[in-house]
């Protein structure tokens, strides 16, 4: 699990933004391996015995990409809606969304077969 970067900002808005990309940036990323995974298996099919569960890539209906960026956007509105105006609840809200994030992508990682290298 990667760590979260290291605060160098005072301000809880300035802490808030930072979960937000930290955040942005895991959902992006998962995205962009799926479309890279499913491009890859479009040109090489054999790419799929590489690891069983690509396999059955083709049979998910509901890929990650769009529920990763369900998910995402979810908590987004609900951080909004539940924090109000009280930037500290949103930053700490924001905080754990970024720890979930990590726990998904680890988990999306290892189903894929994807080592961080």
């Amino acid at each position: 699990m990667r760590e979260l970067t290291p605060h160098t900002v005072e301000s809880p808005e300035e802490r808030f933004n930072q979960y937000h990309q930290e955040a942005l940036a895991i959902a992006q990323r998962m995205s962009q391996q799926w479309r890279s995974l499913r491009e890859k298996l479009k040109m090489d099919p054999a790419v799929a015995a590489e690891s069983p569960n690509l396999a059955d890539i083709d049979s998910l209906s509901s890929p990650p990409v769009t529920g990763i960026q369900r998910y995402f956007e979810d908590k987004m509105e609900r951080i909004s809606a539940t924090g109000g105006d009280d930037i500290n609840a949103k930053s700490r809200m924001m905080h754990r969304l970024v720890e979930d994030l990590q726990r998904i992508e680890l988990e999306f990682n290892i189903v894929l077969g994807i080592t961080s290298g």
